[in-house]
């Protein structure tokens, strides 16, 4: 007798018929609204030789400013809002299916119930990543004053990338916040403060989710840099689909874990 593995990754495989359905549409709009290259334009641009002393500013502002999204920044509000829904459905589909061995196939009730928090606990995490651009953008004008091009190239793409790890180390700080919540009826502050005292005992998950993210984004932006746009969008469409669906399975299972709680969702195989 062998029971299945209990990993994030072996979860998500053996139930993606429940879970990808649900993140594919707000995978299709961020895909389509996000913009995947940020670094690598300005590094293209210096290498091409279009990037001179007068429009540093002008691209730094539109790869790393609101502005970048233009007549997109519509399909972004719908798809930031499906993918807190697409959360609120699959957590509570996922800790069902941990709790007692079952799928919710229609749980609108209870995502709905807890939509709302979700779609703040979001909110705050995209603004803070459109605030490290913000602030990229910033410390960019005032390296051009002084610094040479490719010396400000360089530090803009390394502060954006140690930023945007900051604040993926923040969300992993926080990943348990929802769960404990949604659980255990904790207030926010109390939620918040068990999250961090719990990810705390797990720094190697929290070096590798910091930096996961910008350095799996960086790969796929090289390749799709070289890639018709209808691949392009697959690849992203991929990218964050997995991402959304990544990010509950993860959350419940450190929860299980933390709270010594026996998952349902665990069969047994027999073996003749």
């Amino acid at each position: 007798m062998k029971k299945q593995n209990y990993s994030v990754f072996s979860y998500l495989f053996r139930n993606i018929l429940y879970l990808l359905p649900v993140a594919i549409f707000p995978a299709i709009l961020l895909a389509i609204s996000l913009n995947p290259y940020h670094e690598l334009n300005l590094l293209f641009q210096h290498l091409n030789d279009t990037l001179t002393a007068e429009n540093f500013s002008i691209y730094v502002r539109d790869i790393f400013s609101p502005v970048r999204f233009g007549d997109k920044w519509i399909v972004l509000a719908i798809g930031v809002v499906g993918f807190a829904f697409a959360e609120s459905w699959l957590a509570t589909n996922i800790y069902r299916h941990m709790k007692v061995g079952e799928h919710d196939f229609l749980p609108l009730k209870r995502a709905f119930s807890v939509f709302p928090m979700m779609l703040v606990y979001f909110l705050v995490f995209f603004t803070l990543l459109e605030l490290c651009g913000l602030v990229t953008m910033g410390i960019s004008y005032f390296l051009k004053s002084f610094a040479n091009l490719g010396v400000a190239v360089g530090v803009t793409i390394a502060l954006y990338v140690l930023l945007e790890s900051l604040c993926w180390l923040l969300f992993g700080l926080a990943m348990l916040c929802f769960p404990i919540m949604f659980c255990e009826n904790y207030s926010l502050t109390s939620a918040l403060s068990y999250s961090i005292r719990i990810m705390l005992q797990h720094k190697r998950f929290l070096v590798l989710l910091a930096f996961s993210y910008p350095v799996t984004r960086g790969l796929l932006s090289l390749v799709a840099a070289v890639c018709p746009a209808p691949v392009s969008m697959v690849l992203f469409t991929v990218f964050y689909a997995f991402l959304i669906m990544l990010l509950p399975i993860t959350a419940f299972k450190m929860y299980f874990e933390s709270m010594g709680m026996e998952r349902k969702d665990v069969k047994n195989w027999l073996f003749a």
